[in-house]
């Protein structure tokens, strides 16, 4: 049964699966994820399974932790590139699967700018999901998730990325 509930994930975009040893329940949630994730209990016979491809890339924790530049050249190293989603639950549920408080990801700004750019250097001209205190705009050049939306740190700040290759 476990299997055929991995099946029905395979054959959606399915970001991650649920199954549940004592129920033999099976939980399929797809891309629209739009329900807010709780940090409550689950039952111990609740098995969470992620699956880390994602429109045929797959997501995966930098190799090193470091300043926001390496990061980037470590992600181009593995043949990919730092990703970014503007789902915030997506974002929630990346922390839990790698086990960070924040994670570096595809947004910065330059020195003496004012406009935050993706990984490609492009203007972002789209709303993104900032903490209330954030953006910062002082001498915070780096871009990460933290839990519950986007913060913006130091040039000296160090932590993993999510890299998407």
């Amino acid at each position: 049964m476990l299997l055929k509930c991995a099946s029905l994930c395979a054959t959606r975009d399915c970001w991650l699966f649920t199954w549940d040893d004592s129920s033999m329940e099976c939980g399929v949630f797809d891309s629209t994820l739009n329900a807010k994730v709780y940090n409550v209990p689950a039952p111990l016979s609740l098995i969470s399974y992620f699956r880390y491809t994602i429109n045929g890339k797959r997501l995966v924790r930098s190799l090193v932790k470091d300043v926001w530049n390496n990061v980037k050249t470590d992600c181009e190293n593995l043949g990919g590139q730092l990703y970014y989603s503007g789902d915030v639950t997506k974002i929630l549920l990346l922390h839990n699967v790698f086990g960070e408080d924040y994670l570096w990801i595809a947004i910065y700004r330059l020195p003496g700018e004012y406009i935050f750019r993706d990984i490609n250097g492009q203007q972002i001209t789209y709303s993104l999901p900032w903490l209330p205190t954030d953006p910062g705009m002082g001498t915070q050049y780096s871009v990460g998730y933290r839990l519950g939306g986007l913060a913006d740190f130091s040039a000296s700040s160090v932590s993993y990325g999510i890299c998407e290759i």
